[in-house]
């Protein structure tokens, strides 16, 4: 159930941003930021 969750917010994150999750925590990442900021800008 998870997963699929998971799935179906990368498709979303995918459509409303043009990049997966995962693609956005690696620049996340990049940019030295903690992932629970990302929680705030989900939609």
């Amino acid at each position: 159930m998870k997963v699929q969750q998971a799935l179906k917010g990368d498709r979303l994150m995918k459509g409303v941003t043009g990049m997966s999750v995962s693609e956005f925590q690696e620049l996340v990442k990049k940019f030295g930021k903690k992932p629970e900021k990302r929680k705030r800008i989900t939609i």
